[in-house]
């Protein structure tokens, strides 16, 4: 039935260590299927996020394949949004009217930030652990990074190792993250397919470089 398909959407994290000026992590937002087939070619996924290139940050939307790209590190699953939703989703997330160009100290997690503050104010996505404190989530962001790099999850061309925020809760929170990430680490060797090859997936040529 219309309107009854879900879609995820996930904070994307990706390795930026070529242009570190930038930082080290390169931020997007990623919108998919919840139902997620590795052995498809079918670009299924929306990647929303800035992009600095020719001396300006610009917005840029991208689509690929439900599977890692070369510089994922991963993704955490921030919330779900009804297919009936998503024509309203999008357009918020396309909306360039956020980009600070001017602004020296604005970046990918600048337009992240904005992005969930706007969504965060509408009731489009039902968010997996109610509000989001950002500074929080941007520091989870970092440890679950060096985490996936450690544990070795940041190789192959399966599903992204993949996480469920859990919000601000009032104890270690790389607790509960480790237990995720075991879980991950067991279904991304389950699901992972091996037989993509890294030409199937779309570079993108800017100083912070997804592939």
């Amino acid at each position: 039935m219309a309107g009854k398909r879900i879609y995820h959407l996930y904070l994307a994290v990706y390795d930026n260590s070529r242009s570190a000026a930038l930082g080290r992590i390169h931020w997007g937002l990623l919108i998919g299927p919840k139902a997620e087939d590795p052995s498809s070619c079918r670009k299924t996924h929306g990647l929303f996020h800035a992009v600095y290139g020719a001396g300006h940050w610009k917005f840029e939307m991208l689509t690929f394949e439900c599977v890692r790209s070369r510089s994922m590190l991963g993704r955490i699953l921030l919330g779900e949004i009804k297919e009936d939703q998503m024509i309203s989703v999008d357009a918020i997330l396309q909306n360039e009217s956020r980009l600070e160009t001017d602004n020296p100290r604005w970046n990918c997690w600048s337009w992240v930030e904005g992005a969930l503050i706007d969504l965060q104010g509408t009731n489009l996505v039902k968010w997996k652990a109610g509000n989001i404190d950002l500074q929080h989530l941007q520091t989870y962001g970092r440890q679950f990074s060096e985490e996936i790099t450690a544990a070795g999850l940041d190789v192959g061309n399966g599903i992204p190792a993949t996480v469920i925020y859990p919000g601000k809760v009032p104890c270690v929170y790389s607790v509960f993250l480790l237990y995720d990430m075991l879980n991950a680490a067991s279904e991304f060797r389950k699901r992972s397919s091996g037989e993509f090859s890294a030409t199937t997936y779309q570079d993108v040529d800017t100083e912070c470089v997804i592939q």
